[in-house]
């Protein structure tokens, strides 16, 4: 190491912290204190399906190969999963990657509901920011991480994900480095948010990134996840029992109480969507099922017909007005 290196130590770090460009295993290895006193003291790094998931994103990187200009393949990772993995800590972590590898990268982060946002996605960044060995090249407010020379070009934000809310993810655009959006509890928000942020995937080096427990078995989140739309997104599905911090105790209850192939066990821990939504009354396991049969009748059956009127839930039927 030459003299020059070793007199400007920020130098030096900038340096180390290029090679993770397409590594983000990598740099979450080495940018935060594993194992020293503190937080992490008694944690050696992440998970098992953390660490997976994150050479499969340095795996995808490394394959588009973005050169600075030419637009590449927009990045799409979609996880479901039960609750207590640690969705929101790999949230921190792949926000602080894109940040600190790219410079005048631009990214929003979401949430499905305000509480969520502000409380534990935009709070897990900001603990984690301040671990991390990049934390004196950013400022973070309450709802904005910015680099502290250039912020109106490199920055990430928070935002609501309210309907009405859906301009805000318009006309964010990189083209010379990264636009990002991260999606927290995807499973609740609402397509349009998702039909929105693809705009700001058509240049550069894009990414979009969606967690969440799979409350709804309709919806972007879900297609992205278990639908037609798989075949363009990183997707997994993370049983909450697999993971190695997850509340094993707390899941033997909930397995006792509901039955492990109950829709709130299957929501809640094993990661996938349940059979029925509050706008159906029949499972789609028992829809598809049915679809597979062989549609046999004679000529003088009776032709029957079945109306499930709702009383309750988002497909709410109002009583007809009395005829006068």
């Amino acid at each position: 190491m030459s003299e020059a290196k070793k007199s400007n130590p920020a130098l030096e770090l900038a340096e180390e912290i290029a090679q993770f460009y397409a590594d983000p295993l990598g740099f979450v290895m080495f940018a935060y204190p594993w194992g020293e006193p503190g937080p992490l003291k008694d944690y050696d790094g992440p998970d098992a399906w953390q660490r997976q998931l994150l050479t499969e994103i340095g795996t995808a990187v490394q394959e588009r190969g973005f050169d600075g200009i030419a637009t590449v393949k927009a990045l799409r990772v979609a996880i479901s999963s039960g609750h207590g993995i640690g969705k929101s800590t790999i949230v921190a972590w792949l926000v602080d990657w894109i940040m600190s590898t790219r410079p005048y990268a631009q990214g929003t982060v979401t949430a499905n509901t305000f509480t969520q946002l502000t409380t534990k996605t935009w709070a897990q960044i900001q603990k984690w920011t301040a671990l991390c060995c990049t934390s004196s090249w950013f400022r973070l407010t309450g709802e904005k991480m910015y680099h502290v020379d250039f912020p109106a070009s490199w920055f990430c934000s928070a935002q609501t994900s309210k309907e009405e809310n859906s301009e805000a993810f318009a006309g964010q655009h990189a083209a010379n480095s990264t636009s990002f959006y991260i999606f927290d509890e995807a499973s609740a928000i609402a397509d349009k948010i998702f039909e929105v942020a693809e705009g700001g995937l058509t240049d550069g080096e894009s990414m979009i990134f969606a967690f969440g427990n799979p409350t709804r078995n309709s919806g972007r989140f879900h297609k992205a996840c278990f639908g037609s739309d798989r075949p363009r997104w990183i997707h997994k599905s993370i049983d909450s029992r697999t993971s190695a911090r997850t509340n094993k105790e707390q899941i033997a209850e909930w397995a006792q109480d509901y039955g492990e192939d109950s829709d709130f066990f299957r929501v809640r821990v094993r990661g996938v969507p349940p059979r029925a939504s509050d706008l159906q009354f029949i499972g789609t396991d028992r829809v598809q099922a049915a679809q597979g049969n062989p549609a046999l009748s004679l000529p003088d059956d009776p032709l029957v017909c079945g109306v499930d009127v709702s009383g309750g839930g988002s497909a709410w039927n109002d009583p007809l007005p009395a005829r006068v």
